[in-house]
């Protein structure tokens, strides 16, 4: 059984709490996840030999995400829109129409995934710009028990943090406390640079274990799977 790149998602917490991302529109955090968690394999694979630690074979038998963009302007009579190309099967979607200059996501239409079509309850006033985005959500082809999962949520928010390294409001949301001040800016470098530092020992902390837990030869699952 396949597993879905949200399920990765959702363990993300640093990335699926910031309130910065929260009302973004659902392709682009799908989108941006995808990224993150891009960018965490590239790492987990940098760090681990798929030579004794083949469970990292998993980690890239996957299919990606797609994302079909489609523009429409309105004639005030037409409800249906037919999606050409169309859209993946299973596919996500996301339907706004343009006030001004920004779009404002609505929920007043029928979406056929198999027929292709987009039909409103009404339809939208004469000249609205209409944007539907069509994606899916991408899947590691094989099974992977919760741990796996972990390490690779855990790894996206290593990339998450590293991105974002030198942000003050980030070091903010993780780093201050009651019991912790910032008084300069080489304080705010000095302790970002400790949260992402943590955060890469624990990745590789959790890719230790269970290379460990997971080779024939369990001593060569420590420091052996590791690359020099």
């Amino acid at each position: 059984m396949a597993t879905k790149f949200s399920e990765i998602y959702c363990l993300a917490s640093l990335i699926k709490n910031d309130s910065r991302l929260k009302n973004l529109p659902s392709y682009s955090y799908n989108s941006l996840c995808w990224s993150y968690l891009e960018l965490g394999l590239g790492y987990c694979s940098s760090v681990v030999s798929s030579e004794t630690a083949n469970y990292i074979i998993k980690l890239t038998d996957l299919i990606e995400p797609t994302e079909t963009s489609y523009d429409f302007v309105a004639d005030g009579i037409d409800t249906v829109f037919l999606l050409t190309p169309p859209p993946q099967i299973n596919s996500e979607i996301y339907v706004a129409l343009k006030s001004g200059e920004d779009y404002t996501e609505v929920f007043n239409y029928v979406f056929d995934n198999v027929a292709g079509t987009v039909t409103f309850d009404t339809s939208p006033e004469e000249a609205v710009e209409i944007l539907i985005v069509t994606f899916t959500d991408g899947q590691f082809n094989q099974t992977l028990e919760y741990t796996l999962k972990l390490i690779c949520a855990e790894s996206m928010n290593l990339a998450f943090l590293e991105e974002y390294q030198n942000d003050r409001k980030l070091l903010n949301m993780y780093v201050y406390s009651n019991n912790f001040k910032i008084h300069s800016a080489a304080d705010h470098i000095r302790a970002n640079n400790f949260v992402v530092r943590d955060q890469r020992v624990y990745v590789e902390r959790l890719l230790t274990d269970y290379s460990y837990s997971n080779t024939g030869q369990k001593m060569m699952g420590l420091l052996g799977v590791l690359k020099e």
